[in-house]
């Protein structure tokens, strides 16, 4: 028995993409801990170390929704890596099954092989399409399947195209084109095949869905903004800001929830974040503000390094925008590397970047008023004691949990609006109504309030103490402050607060906008633009 090298190439082939596939999926299921890993993105398995950065290919992949399907209705949703493994591990098996079986110059067996390797040939056109089109990257990690897939496609239409030429070769000698002991394979076998297939690639989709973990439970639990009112005027609405005409009835008619996003707008994850908000219903839901959190010395007296060089000259152009802050926002998603790569080497570069391309803002971009606005947006972060991270994400107050701003996000998010449309909003009068929590959650953020704003000594709690000589008797005592120290999992916890920052270039005595801090002065008067 000759094996025909088109058959080996499958097989090969197969094997190739089962371990590429396999590897896709594996990186899916990691972040099922609700937990930042590293993502296998590379042309060749084993080589470079997991990649961390969130800026490569495979993240964005990873991260879109095309990269999984339900994602509504199980978190993450289902990885198209996993029936992936199942399509090529049945190649794989059926390759086999025609080399043992010496079916190579069986036509039927060769032709429905050939259609099975389309299927995984044309799922790889369609994502590379899209990788191309919408996502504007290449997944090295991909490119490994789409290979794979294309390989297999060719070595079944070779053993195709042997069988048909064995067969016309056959018919000229007139003789038969099969012996005795490789019957010509029947329709009603490959009927049978065809349904070992569905069941192949089906049982495990199925077994996922049925055993991933239910993360209902995370909704609503990571906190709330112990601060939210914007006494500086430093969230910008992005949107309609009324109630959308396409929300259900039963939903309260005096506005929709309000949702903050905490953004850096050179962040690679924020950019992602958008793309996957704006293409989901619950975007034209939810009246949306974002708050500017640049990771970039020049003017986050937070940082000793630079995250996002020249993200305070863009916050600052959005910040003079206006009406148009989501247009500018929108280039500076579509343009982070060009500009970071820019300030990297040059600090100014950023702002001439944005001068450029929206003239109106040049004069606005670096002044005082546009350095005081991003300072207070900086003071609001402080305020309500947020990590150095983003995205962030708050539903009427309530924190999107960090893990569910990436994979969990079309799980949570709409799970999240919904309950706080259920529960309503507190206070109706403010423009940032915090939904009640638990007893235990109140507690911490009034302890939280106490640190970052002491009360007077009009304001101070009577505190009952107890002594031997004496029955009890209370005494007025202030308040000091409470230390809150920062038990958030994820993200870095900032270095100090308002009242305490000498580590950043000034101390109480020392009036914002002094020599020695990068701190511009909050004053109101100063801001409007």
């Amino acid at each position: 028995m000759r094996i025909h090298p088109a058959a080996i190439l499958i097989l090969t082939a197969a094997i190739m993409g089962f371990i590429f596939s396999s590897v896709s999926t594996y990186d899916s299921v990691m972040h099922l801990d609700r937990q930042v890993h590293g993502l296998h993105c590379s042309y060749f398995l084993g080589m470079g170390e997991p990649d961390a950065t969130n800026s490569s290919g495979c993240y964005a992949t990873l991260m879109s929704s095309y990269s999984s399907v339900f994602r509504s209705k199980v978190w993450g949703g289902i990885p198209v890596g996993l029936p992936g493994m199942a399509i090529f591990g049945y190649l794989a098996f059926a390759s086999l099954w025609i080399m043992i079986r010496n079916c190579q110059r069986d036509i039927p067996s060769a032709a429905f092989l050939a259609a099975a390797t389309m299927v995984p040939l044309l799922t790889s056109i369609f994502m590379g399409y899209i990788s191309i089109t919408k996502l504007d990257t290449i997944c090295k990690l991909c490119m490994g399947i789409y290979v794979s897939s294309a390989l297999v496609f060719l070595g079944a239409l070779g053993v195709l195209i042997f069988a048909i030429k064995q067969h016309r070769i056959a018919k000229k000698q007139n003789s038969e084109v099969h012996t005795d002991t490789t019957p010509q394979t029947s329709f009603a076998f490959l009927l049978i095949a065809f349904g070992f297939g569905l069941v192949f690639v089906g049982a495990p989709v199925a077994a996922y869905a049925i055993i991933a973990p239910d993360f209902s439970k995370y909704v609503g639990s990571c906190g709330t903004l112990p601060e939210p009112d914007d006494t500086g005027g430093v969230l910008i609405p992005l949107g309609p800001q009324n109630r959308p005409t396409e929300m259900p009835s039963e939903m309260p008619s005096e506005m929709p929830s309000e949702m903050i996003e905490v953004i850096d707008p050179l962040c690679a994850a924020c950019a992602v974040f958008e793309n996957r908000f704006s293409a989901m219903d619950e975007s034209r839901q939810v009246k949306r503000k974002v708050m500017l959190f640049p990771l970039d010395k020049q003017c986050n007296w937070m940082l000793d390094d630079s995250v996002h060089p020249g993200a305070c000259s863009v916050s600052e152009a959005v910040m003079c925008a206006g009406d148009q802050a989501e247009s500018v926002l929108n280039f500076a998603f579509a343009n982070q590397q060009r500009i970071i790569d820019a300030a990297t080497t040059d600090p100014d570069a950023a702002a001439r970047i944005m001068s450029t391309q929206f003239p109106s803002l040049a004069k606005c971009i670096g002044s005082a008023a546009a350095r005081a606005k991003v300072n207070l947006a900086l003071r609001w972060v402080v305020k309500n004691q947020l990590n150095i991270l983003t995205p962030q994400v708050y539903i009427d107050g309530v924190r999107l949990c960090d893990e569910d701003t990436d994979l969990g996000l079309e799980f949570a998010l709409p799970r999240l609006i919904f309950k706080q449309f259920t529960l309503g909003p507190i206070n109706k009068d403010t423009s940032s109504a915090v939904t009640e929590a638990p007893r235990q959650e109140a507690a911490v953020q009034s302890r939280v309030r106490a640190a970052v704003t002491p009360p007077s000594p009009e304001t101070a709690i009577p505190i009952v103490k107890e002594t031997e000589e004496k029955g009890t008797e209370e005494k007025d005592t202030e308040i000091k402050g409470t230390e809150v120290r920062d038990t958030e999992i994820k993200g870095t916890p900032i270095k100090g607060t308002e009242e305490e920052t000498p580590e950043h270039g000034r101390s109480d005595d020392t009036p914002p906008g002094s020599p020695g801090t990068n701190e511009p002065s909050d004053s109101i008067e100063e801001v409007t633009p």
